[in-house]
């Protein structure tokens, strides 16, 4: 991965569409006051999320939060009541245990191997967990892809029991090219943003 030039950055062009938005703050300032975030943009990420990734919502579902950490804390305190046992991947991202455990859960680090998170080790540590917390699309910190079965058991074993699966997906505005070194036939896999 390159760093950016940052000599190619529009700094001009950046400032003066900063100042013409920062004139207009009183404009933005006094739309309606909503705690799930600044409705157009709600909008666009509803639109966004509809084409690229076949999710079918609402803005009204939709709620923007400052990162990662703010969006775990949230859904920490709206799904987890004092001792409820969450599933976590082990190892897994420290971040989401340190938002559940802030919330009073309990911790169940249940162990990944090749195809993911094992809920067959899941069940045998805690049948009736409150939910799961999984990173299936590239685990962290390990970084396979969770099987098909697996997904599968895993929404299986939700349904049987009600329990909540929260997925993050966070490398999901990446794409993965190979790249070609010409002279040497070598070929590597260069993350790009899309």
């Amino acid at each position: 991965m390159r760093d950016p030039s940052i000599a190619e950055f529009p700094t001009k062009i950046w400032a003066e569409l900063t100042a013409r938005r920062a004139r207009g703050f009183a404009s933005w300032l006094r739309t309606e006051d909503d705690g799930r975030g600044y409705r157009p943009l709600r909008e666009a990420l509803a639109h966004y999320l509809s084409s690229s990734r076949g999710v079918n919502c609402t803005p009204d579902q939709i709620v923007v939060t400052s990162g990662v950490q703010q969006a775990l804390d949230l859904l920490a305190r709206l799904l987890l009541k004092q001792d409820d046992p969450v599933w976590m991947e082990d190892p897994g991202y420290f971040g989401a245990a340190l938002a559940f455990g802030n919330a009073g859960a309990t911790i169940i680090p249940v162990p990944v191997d090749e195809e993911g998170c094992s809920v067959s080790a899941g069940v045998k540590l805690c049948p009736q967990a409150r939910g799961v917390y999984l990173t299936p699309a590239h685990q962290f910190p390990l970084g396979m892809t969770m099987s098909l079965q697996r997904r599968m058991e895993v929404l299986h074993w939700a349904s049987r029991t009600g329990a909540f699966v929260i997925e993050d997906d966070y490398p999901s505005e990446y794409r993965f090219e190979v790249a070609s070194c010409l002279p040497c036939k070598v070929s590597t896999r260069v993350r790009a943003s899309s």
